[in-house]
């Protein structure tokens, strides 16, 4: 039932729905195996014609295990400081636009043209940006019961990544379903992400934070305060690209393989040139999603 009918449909829609039908096939075929280990051989109708199987398989490899994480969700009495936390598992991470005065382009701006061909100056919203405010705390519309004041009080939400994947999965919120349009604003996105600064110890908000009446933010920056933040470096393996409207449009992959960059256009693969490849993918302002392969060696 994924994805049926000739209906087009979104690349982040069509990626959640790809993982899911090969991670489920996968855990069948890995429970047929299992029960043909344990089935014994005199109960096997023709001796000759069993499946080899041999080497045993590696119960890990699942889309679960490399693209599977873990946010730790907190929600926070903004009168008491009680916390509660549950984790939430991810394959992905969504990412909202940061527009107008909370958008923090980066330190140069480029040309761009518009829909008349006119250069224009120009700035894009970072990608750390989006993580930055995806992990920031919020506050609730609504009040929440606290256990700890016995009422409802007004709460503070906020996500940090508890458990990081194997290969991270960016995705960009450009169609806004509220205005029926897309959000097209160009986006800079790193060759290499550090994701340690949004560990729950160095991002989570603390109750001495939310009393401190003179501070405007509740995130700790504690990569400056705390030499010990680990550094959990991701480098960018691949990248999609939107171009279009929110009711059509053309997708576009680039994918890194074996140090080289390829641009996979329908059934056209063209190979990159190497001297410029890594730069044609980042300046590409209709990025959509983003995928970064941590490197080795990272404890978390």
């Amino acid at each position: 039932l994924h994805l049926a009918g000739n209906e087009q449909h979104d690349a982040h829609e069509f990626l959640q729905a790809f993982l899911d039908i090969v991670d489920k096939d996968f855990k069948q075929f890995q429970n047929v195996v299992t029960t043909l280990r344990e089935e014994p051989v005199r109960n096997r109708r023709i001796k000759s014609s069993a499946p080899r199987l041999d080497p045993p398989m590696n119960p890990q490899c699942t889309m679960t295990s490399l693209f599977g994480g873990n946010l730790r969700s907190v929600l926070m009495c903004d009168r008491c400081g009680y916390k509660r936390a549950r984790l939430e598992p991810f394959l992905n991470v969504s990412l909202s636009l940061p527009l107008g005065k909370n958008a923090a382009p980066q330190r140069s701006g480029y040309e761009r043209r518009d829909s008349t061909g006119t250069r224009r100056n120009a700035l894009r919203i970072d990608a750390r940006t989006c993580i930055d405010h995806f992990s920031e705390p919020e506050s609730l519309g609504d009040d929440v019961f606290c256990d700890w004041c016995q009422a409802k009080t007004k709460t503070l939400k906020q996500h940090t990544f508890a458990k990081l994947p194997t290969i991270l999965c960016l995705h960009l919120k450009r169609f806004d379903a509220a205005t029926n349009k897309k959000i097209d604003e160009p986006v800079s996105f790193p060759s290499t992400l550090d994701m340690g600064p949004y560990l729950p110890h160095w991002r989570e908000v603390e109750q001495t934070d939310i009393f401190n009446k003179s501070s405007k933010k509740c995130t700790r920056n504690r990569t400056q305060e705390d030499a010990s933040c680990p550094q959990i470096l991701y480098d960018l393996c691949g990248t999609i690209n939107h171009s279009g409207t929110m009711f059509q449009g053309h997708y576009v992959a680039n994918v890194k393989i074996d140090g080289n960059w390829f641009s996979c256009n329908d059934c056209e693969i063209q190979k990159l040139t190497k001297d410029n490849a890594e730069k044609e993918v980042l300046k590409s302002e209709e990025v959509y999603m983003m995928f970064y392969m941590k490197r080795s060696g990272s404890r978390f």
